[in-house]
C-alpha cells in the first residue's frame, strides 16, 4: 500500500480584513500614497528617488505607479516609475528612468505590501506598511 500528501501552499484570505490597496504606505526610503488605479510620492526621506527630487525631475504627488489592477484576493500588477543614475557617486546624475512592470502582493493582515519591479534594469523587492 502507498500512502501519499500532498502539500500545497496557499494564503488564507480573510473577508473581515481589509484588503483594499488605498491608502499611505511607507517603505524605508519614502511613502507613497494609492488611489484607485495609481500611487503618488507623498514623502522622500532618503535615498536615490531624493537625489531625484533635488535635481527638480519630479516632486511630491508625482506618479509613482500607474495601472494598477486587481489579480487575485491579494495581488495587482501595474507599472511603476524607476530612478537611474549615471554615476551612483554623483547626485546630480540621478534621473527619472523607465516605467516597469510591477508586482504587489499584501500580506494577509492587510498591514504590508511587497512591490516587486521588474524591468530592463531593474529588479527589486520593496516593503511597505500602511500608515495608522
Amino acid at each position: 500500500m502507498v500512502i501519499g500528501l500532498l502539500l500545497v501552499g496557499c494564503v488564507t484570505y480573510d473577508p473581515h480584513v481589509n484588503t483594499s490597496l488605498n491608502g499611505v504606505w511607507t517603505c524605508n526610503q519614502f511613502t507613497i500614497t494609492i488611489n484607485g488605479n495609481s500611487a503618488v510620492f507623498s514623502e522622500i526621506n532618503y535615498g536615490p528617488w531624493i537625489n531625484v527630487l533635488n535635481n527638480r525631475l519630479l516632486s511630491i504627488g508625482s506618479q509613482k505607479i500607474r495601472g494598477i489592477s486587481q489579480t487575485g484576493n491579494l495581488s495587482w500588477t501595474g507599472i511603476e516609475l524607476t530612478w537611474w543614475a549615471d554615476d551612483l557617486n554623483n547626485n546630480n546624475t540621478y534621473r527619472i528612468g523607465e516605467w516597469s512592470n510591477c508586482t504587489i502582493t499584501m500580506n494577509r493582515n492587510g498591514r504590508s505590501i511587497q512591490i516587486r519591479t521588474q524591468g530592463v534594469s531593474i529588479d527589486s523587492i520593496l516593503t511597505y506598511t500602511i500608515g495608522l
